[in-house]
């Protein structure tokens, strides 16, 4: 069998472009005397014959990504030239079929990339990118010609000279060339990474010529094409450092995207340096519209002499006396020069945190925390002042690839504080992704969908796809600071682990992308491996070398391209519905989420029950209360460990304001332990939290059931009817918002515009209410949907995953 499917592979790579001539003959028609109607004639023969043995190969368990991909390749090919019957077309494709059919073969090999070239994947990509060029310039498309993405920022989101919004998309491209590299032209990407590694550094702490010409015409080609670059320099140290510092890059210490000990002297040095040397070689360079500082940091321990020197002198500061501390901890030291950093992570599903193993966890947090800052904002300063000068003060923009894993899982000893680095940072810097819901395994065993947070209420086979800490992760970031936009520098969204075989559908990606754009993403780079063969990671394991990527399914790559332009082609609906503030807050506590897991649950289950309200729904991070509006409703989800300043704060709203702060639980019901602790584990005294108990209580049993009970609030039902527009169900309950069912309207330039997204694994119908002040609430008879440019009736019927960008005429005079 693996002789066969070998075999296939090496007929793939001809066929895959003698097959592209189909979409030739498709444009015409098969004409007499035309010298490729012979090949119509075996290329259909060889894709009936591949298809029998892809179909034979899938029965008997063996995953052939590879041959699948070519005929949904070959079937897309034959749908666009459908699409238009003139000899343009004809012209543009022959002439790429017979570019690349006519190429000598590169010999297969198993267990090398040679099975799959750079040239083959190179020219899968174009053959689509001239499909869609001349669909663009037949009329067959409104999509907006690729804009680049430039530094000015406009309320959260990029803007043109116009300030208009307009929205990056890419992928991942890196100097060393280990990807393809795509026509950006043709295509609309217009931001990617630049990626390299301090590890090339060089003793007297330069970069090799090789690397700067790499970057350098990477940088030249971008500006060429209006493609915005952001640098992404790898943290990992060159060999040499270690001999010069020792204990540099072997420590003792744990962490994730920067391979070295932060608190040692030789890495100030030689990261310094190596931004230096780049910063004199390429200055604010046109193409560069950020650096990346990190890919998804993580600082999980460290007990280096450095670190540990730092945190002894920050106890000593913070205690006075190891008196303090020892009775804080329930230890014994007999000096702080003698503490050990001691506490072991907790493990998930196991622990709520009090008394001395609460307040000694609790201060390596707050430590590490700072400590993990610290680092970052020299990073930024450095960069600051070597690319900027007196008269280009805002020439590079600065950000981080954040994981939304770490911000939600896990027990806080990461040092990642996303509160203080997204006042740091000035892109909010994400990296994250969901997936289409299903059970399939991979190659290697492993499931198709992505690992996610087991909740009480949440369900995810429920969904049309797995999109909840995605959504929550963004919407954390916008409520912290609404003013910076969001840039996904590795979006996951198609599922790109190496391990994945199956075929992502349009409608997946569609939905993937408009669930970014909704909670106000502004700009995406997606990131995908390729296979196996290209990227070596298991180069032994057949059929490793099958394994396929984002990068070869072209309907799923055009769909993600097209949205996007039709983002920036509607670019002011889309941000007007992605500045929308939050009008339910979730109460996001710091020391809650350290030391106690069952507190992370319910916040995230409250999350989920909020989203389908029909405002937008974000979290209030502890002292940052300023920007909630007197009708606002905070949620209390769970919150166990809380400063005594936000309980103050709570109590005081909760009597000034009934009904607008509510508490959430588990499904136990039982507020006992709700603002009991302080951050270091010490129960606080009755009296200061006795208004928890007159509080409303939003239970979480089942997601469908803590929705009803929610949108009866008097409170939250007041937030959805006070707006321009909403969904709700069709049977004429126009108080009730449809659950599973993402939505919001906002008034765009006298009209009220919105976008309307369908999670539910199944279809469903959605009445539209228009707010009016003479008739009072009404149902919307017909709307626009602007991604079609199609008239459509309510109520919407909405098949799994829909979307629509809705216009529902002029705004109704006040």
């Amino acid at each position: 069998l693996k002789s066969a499917i070998e075999a296939a592979v090496r007929r793939m790579r001809q066929y895959r472009y003698l097959c592209a001539a189909l979409v030739a003959l498709a444009a015409e028609g098969t004409q007499s005397g035309d010298p490729l109607s012979d090949l119509l004639t075996q290329c259909t023969t060889e894709w009936a014959s591949l298809l029998q043995e892809t179909n034979n190969a899938e029965a008997r368990g063996v995953p052939v990504y590879l041959e699948r991909a070519t005929l949904e390749i070959t079937k897309y090919f034959i749908a666009v030239a459908a699409s238009d019957n003139s000899s343009a077309a004809q012209r543009i494709l022959r002439s790429h079929y017979e570019a690349y059919y006519t190429k000598a073969p590169v010999p297969f090999a198993d267990s090398h990339a040679a099975s799959l070239p750079l040239r083959e994947a190179n020219g899968t990509l174009e053959t689509l990118q001239r499909a869609r060029q001349f669909l663009a310039k037949s009329g067959a498309t409104r999509a907006a010609l690729p804009t680049r993405v430039p530094s000015t920022v406009c309320d959260g989101y990029y803007c043109n000279a116009d300030g208009v919004p307009i929205f990056g998309v890419g992928f991942n491209v890196w100097a060393d060339g280990q990807e393809p590299s795509f026509d950006p032209v043709a295509s609309g990407i217009t931001i990617n990474t630049v990626g390299f590694s301090a590890a090339y550094l060089q003793e007297n702490l330069t970069w090799p010529s090789q690397v700067l010409n790499k970057v350098s015409d990477t940088l030249r080609r971008a500006a060429a094409a209006n493609q915005t670059c952001h640098i992404l320099m790898g943290q990992a140290m060159p060999p040499w450092a270690e001999k010069r510092w020792p204990g540099l890059s072997t420590g003792n210490f744990t962490q994730h995207g920067v391979n070295y000990d932060i608190d040692h002297p030789g890495g100030v040095v030689v990261t310094g340096q190596a931004i230096k040397a780049f910063l004199d070689a390429h200055g604010c360079h046109p193409s560069i519209g950020g650096w990346i500082l990190a890919n998804e940091p993580d600082f999980t321990q460290s007990g280096t002499p450095h670190t540990m020197d730092k945190y002894r002198a920050w106890l000593e500061q913070e205690y006075g006396v190891i008196a303090a501390l020892n009775t804080a901890w329930g230890s014994t030291y007999g000096s702080f020069d003698a503490v050990m950093w001691q506490p072991v992570e907790p493990k998930w599903n196991q622990y709520m945190l009090r008394g001395g193993a609460a307040s000694e966890w609790w201060d390596w947090n707050t430590f590490n925390n700072l400590r993990v800052t610290g680092f970052f904002e020299r990073m930024v300063g450095q960069i600051h002042s070597w690319s900027n000068g007196p008269s280009n003060p805002n020439c590079m923009g600065t950000t981080i690839k954040l994981q939304n894993g770490n911000e939600f899982l896990g027990h806080g000893g990461k040092g990642i504080n996303r509160t203080a680095l997204v006042a740091l940072q000035s892109i909010n810097g994400n990296d994250a992704g969901l997936a289409p819901v299903g059970t399939a395994l991979g190659p290697n065993g492993k499931p198709f969908t992505r690992p996610s947070v087991t909740l009480d209420t949440y369900n995810r086979t429920n969904y049309f796809t797995d999109w909840l800490d995605f959504a929550a992760g963004y919407m954390l970031q916008k409520s912290i600071d609404p003013t910076k936009p969001i840039y996904n520098t590795e979006w996951h969204g198609a599922g790109t682990l190496s391990w994945r075989d199956e075929a992502l559908s349009p409608q997946y990606i569609a939905c993937a992308v408009w669930l970014g754009l909704y909670h106000g993403e502004a700009a995406n780079v997606a990131w995908y491996f390729p296979r196996d063969g290209l990227w070596p990671q298991q180069p032994q394991k057949f059929p490793s070398s099958l394994t396929g990527s984002f990068g070869t399914e072209p309907a799923a790559v055009d769909t993600f391209l097209r949205e996007f332009m039709t983002a920036t082609a509607h670019g002011t609906v889309v941000a007007a519905v992605g500045r929308l503030p939050p009008r339910i807050w979730l109460l996001r506590s710091w020391s809650s989420f350290a030391l106690n897991e069952n507190a992370t649950r319910v916040l995230l289950s409250s999350f989920e029950v909020a989203s389908f309200a029909g405002v937008p729904a974000g979290f209030v991070v502890e002292g940052h209360f300023d920007g909630i509006g007197d009708s606002d409703v905070v949620i209390v989800p769970g919150t166990t460990h809380s400063r005594d300043s936000t309980v103050a704060w709570l109590g005081s709203r909760a009597a000034s304001r009934p009904g607008t702060v509510v508490v959430a639980t588990d499904a136990t019901a039982s507020t006992d332990a709700v603002l009991l602790y302080t951050p270091h584990g010490t129960e606080r005294p009755s009296q200061g939290r006795a208004f928890v108990a007159g509080l409303p209580k939003l239970v979480l049993d089942t997601a469908q059931a803590a929705a009803a009970r929610l949108f009866a609030m008097p409170a939250i039902a007041a937030l959805i009817v006070d707006t321009p527009a909403r969904c709700a169900t069709s049977n004429g309950t126009v108080d009730a918002p449809p659950f599973g069912v993402l939505c919001r309207f906002a008034r765009v330039a006298g009209r009220v515009q919105g976008l309307v997204i369908n999670l539910n694994s199944e279809s469903c119908s959605v009445s539209l209410v228009r707010q009016s002040i003479e008739l009072g609430n009404r149902f919307v008879q017909r709307a626009v949907d602007l991604r079609s440019q199609v008239e459509t009736s309510t109520p919407l019927i909405l098949a799994a995953g829909a979307v629509q960008l809705l216009d529902l005429g002029p705004e109704e005079s006040r």
